[in-house]
């Protein structure tokens, strides 16, 4: 990074020119030390005051957003994980989804548990549920490759293929199907207080965040099956659109052919 770049950023937390500029810097810097100190010094007035100054203040902001997660977590009878693990699916499609991990360090670091990634982590079982009932029921290959694609991918996590190429793209149906599967898998795991002792790991993975208690592991696994079958069901019976059970090549035979005369002379 240049010494410009670091002295832009740091103009835009403190707002004052005149204080730390590049320009000053390099004036009583010797030219044998320029490309080296006059960067170190900018990032480390940058780091100060971020810390010193910013750091505190998204300490609170922190502090409150886990007390408002935590007693969510804790509602009776799973309201609390239902609402959790029904929303998030909707933070990942606007990418709002990576705050999520403010809040999953602090529940760490303060209880050394992260039942957040528990609730959050159903509606990944959800989506996979939806590429096995579409491509069981779809009759077109390039749905069928789709789901399966998208099947594999989120096997380990990824799920934008599920979300933008299926449960957005057809009617929305597998959408709402989905984030009810989601909070459902996640209100059972909120009652049967199933919590995670790391973060980061998604579907498959997320097994190895439960292996320190084997009752913990047992629970998640058979609620995360659950949600894969419940999933799978609902979307087969509600949620598969006509439009991919018709095969290609009878779409193509519904096409009326075009004639064309031609012109005389």
């Amino acid at each position: 990074m240049s010494a410009t770049h670091c002295a832009t950023r740091l103009r835009l937390i403190v707002k004052d020119k005149d204080k730390i500029d590049e320009k000053k810097l390099r004036k009583i810097m010797p030219n044998a030390l320029d490309l080296i100190m006059t960067p170190f010094v900018v990032m480390l007035v940058t780091f100060l005051i971020v810390i010193l100054g910013i750091g505190p203040v998204m300490h609170v902001i922190g502090l409150g957003l886990v007390d408002i997660v935590e007693k969510l977590v804790h509602l009776p009878l799973g309201i609390g994980g239902f609402i959790i693990g029904a929303t998030y699916p909707l933070l990942v499609i606007t990418g709002l989804h990576h705050t999520y991990t403010m809040i999953e360090t602090f529940l760490l670091a303060n209880t050394g548990f992260n039942p957040v990634i528990t609730l959050c982590a159903m509606y990944g079982f959800a989506n996979v549920g939806t590429c096995l009932a579409f491509f069981v029921k779809s009759r077109k290959e390039s749905v069928r490759q789709t789901s399966i694609g998208a099947m594999l991918s989120q096997l380990f996590g990824i799920s934008e293929p599920v979300l933008f190429g299926i449960q957005l793209r057809y009617n929305l149906k597998p959408l709402i199907i989905m984030l009810c599967t989601s909070g459902l898998g996640a209100a059972v795991l909120s009652i049967l207080n199933i919590r995670s002792n790391s973060y980061g790991l998604a579907v498959l993975p997320s097994y190895l965040m439960y292996i320190y208690e084997g009752r913990q592991l047992f629970w998640h696994f058979v609620v995360s099956v659950f949600s894969v079958a419940f999933c799978f069901a609902m979307t087969c019976m509600f949620g598969i659109p006509k439009e991919v059970t018709v095969p290609e090549d009878e779409e193509e035979d519904d096409v009326p052919s075009v004639q064309t005369e031609k012109l005389p002379g």
